[in-house]
């Protein structure tokens, strides 16, 4: 049995206010005193809830989707499909290709079909178990070696590839510093899935104010990114649409 030797602070740190230190969070009295307001505290009248209907496959394409039975349900203003979207239909904080609302086909579990709204959580709830879609399973592909693969089965057949970015990343004279390297480690890494999890479920509300402006409260952890994607949807310039990102 190996015994582990303390590492003391670095001199560098010496009397930096932080860092190799344990601070309090600025936000954790009011927090652990239920005093912030979250997204879903928030109760302005008329309110409706949405509930969104997840893809029952990996991947499939979409033969038609049924919504006339979650429409006529009681408390349902709205069911609303890609063929909704007014304005531009994909986002994307590396590749635009994510879809607001799933096109022709599905290609992840957490891919959305549509999106019920209603006056009640319960109303939304039930209609959304009325919607129905037909599909047409697709080879689905689970492990990112195996999509790299020239046989693997293509998300994007426009693309051609499964590789988002160039997969090589390279600065300076690598061969060199090969050569001037003391040590050279060559090993294949892997990394657990990890989940950044919130205090709160995910959610915002959305309300046009006095002025006409599309303002939404809610968990956003990139405001400006979902600024713009939001601007684009609906087709309108981004000075109308505020964020107003809420307590995580």
């Amino acid at each position: 049995m190996t015994s582990q030797k303390t590492l003391e602070p670095r001199k560098l740190t010496k009397g930096f206010a932080t860092v190799s230190k344990s601070v309090e969070r600025l936000d954790a009295e009011d927090k652990v005193k239920g005093k912030p307001i979250f997204a879903d505290d928030y109760d302005i009248p008329g309110t409706l809830y949405a509930k969104h209907l997840y893809s029952e496959f990996p991947h499939a394409k979409i033969i038609d989707i049924d919504i006339t039975k979650a429409q006529a349900s009681p408390g349902v203003k709205g069911v609303i499909t890609r063929a909704d979207i007014p304005a531009k239909h994909t986002y994307g904080n590396v590749i635009d290709d994510q879809r607001a609302l799933a096109d022709d086909k599905v290609r992840f579990l957490g891919d959305v079909v549509c999106v019920v709204a209603a006056e009640t959580m319960r109303q939304a709830a039930a209609a959304i178990d009325k919607v129905k879609v037909k599909y047409k399973k697709l080879p689905a592909v689970f492990d990112p070696r195996e999509a790299l693969k020239e046989d693997a089965p293509l998300l994007y057949k426009e693309r051609k590839t499964n590789a988002q970015i160039p997969p090589k990343v390279r600065h300076g004279d690598v061969g060199k510093g090969f050569k001037e390297s003391d040590l050279i480690i060559e090993k294949k890494f892997t990394t657990p899935f990890v989940e950044h999890s919130y205090i709160e479920p995910e959610s915002a509300i959305a309300f046009i104010d006095q002025q006409g402006t599309i303002r939404l409260k809610g968990s956003f952890q990139n405001p400006f990114t979902a600024r713009a994607a939001i601007a684009g949807f609906l087709g309108v310039g981004l000075g109308k649409i505020r964020i107003q990102k809420t307590v995580l």
